[in-house]
């Protein structure tokens, strides 16, 4: 739906936003297909044997590994976009009718995809510990929250950034919603509090 209302938006801006935005989600959506859902499939199965058994020491140290092994992966690659977003974008894209401005313009709404690759994938890592108890409702009202949320945000960010806004907005939902899924987790025990 994000998706979607992300596209809505876009068309408001003019020629060219809706590619741009589109491009550069495929790319920054590279680290989440091959590591996130790999993440939350493999762990939705493994919480919900250890949920079955009772062993909730076992359920936090799953969901703190998971989370950990995204953070390992998320962060370079949220890196290597914010460092590259114009090399990667001229590599794969620039050629015919995707001409320089194209690519200038792609990559910034990849920058903005980047902030967010780490929530991304931290957010397929903690969806899995409420659907392991059978618990659908909590994610599906942060998921409405976020989504009112990111209309907000792209609305007040696409007037000063145009399309990179709007791929701002998907990327700062992305960590309140990170940051609401892992408050609700340690205050219902689920993992410890971090220790700095």
């Amino acid at each position: 739906i994000n998706l979607l209302v992300d596209t809505i938006l876009a068309s408001l801006l003019g020629f060219g936003s809706i590619s741009y935005l589109y491009f550069a989600d495929r790319i920054a959506q590279l680290p989440l297909g091959i590591i996130g859902i790999a993440l939350g499939t493999t762990l939705l199965v493994s919480l919900s044997k250890s949920n079955a058994n009772r062993d909730t020491k076992q359920f936090s140290k799953e969901l703190i590994i998971s989370l950990r092994i995204g953070l390992f992966f998320s962060i370079p690659s949220a890196l290597v976009f914010i460092n590259f977003s114009d090399l990667l974008i001229k590599v794969l894209f620039e050629r015919g009718e995707f001409s320089f401005q194209e690519t200038i313009q792609t990559s910034y709404a990849l920058l903005a995809y980047a902030l967010g690759v780490p929530a991304f994938i931290m957010l397929k890592s903690c969806q899995p510990a409420f659907l392991a108890e059978g618990n659908t409702k909590i994610p599906m009202y942060i998921g409405f929250v976020l989504l009112i949320l990111n209309i907000i945000l792209s609305f007040s960010l696409m007037i000063f950034l145009k399309h990179a806004g709007i791929a701002l907005a998907t990327s700062l939902v992305s960590w309140i919603g990170t940051l609401i899924y892992i408050t609700l987790l340690v205050k219902t025990g689920k993992i410890a509090m971090p220790k700095f």
